[in-house]
């Protein structure tokens, strides 16, 4: 019944990789929609992105769609490239 406050991530999972090569960061861009309107969009910068802050109240209900793409930066060098990675979210409830 309570609010609940949360950050999304998206962090680099490199230990799937095991000695494979990885696409540059800024070669990739993101879309993040929450209950179908786009909340955070733009290129990946590091190997920890904070995709935003957002809050739930409770007996509620959200939905996430998340994309990930090669942008228009990428050149012919990210071919037979890999990118790992993983959504966090970070919950921490609100006490009155």
């Amino acid at each position: 019944t309570r609010t609940i406050n949360y950050d999304v991530y998206l962090d680099d999972d490199t230990t799937s990789c095991n000695g494979c090569s990885l696409v540059t960061y800024s070669y990739l861009s993101y879309d993040l929609k929450k209950d179908g309107t786009s909340v955070s969009n733009g290129k990946l910068s590091t190997s920890s992105n904070k995709l935003g802050s957002y809050s739930i109240a409770g007996n509620t209900t959200q939905s996430f769609e998340f994309r990930l793409w090669l942008n228009l930066d990428a050149t012919n060098d990210v071919m037979a490239k890999s990118f790992y990675s993983r959504i966090r979210v970070e919950a921490t409830e609100q006490v009155d």
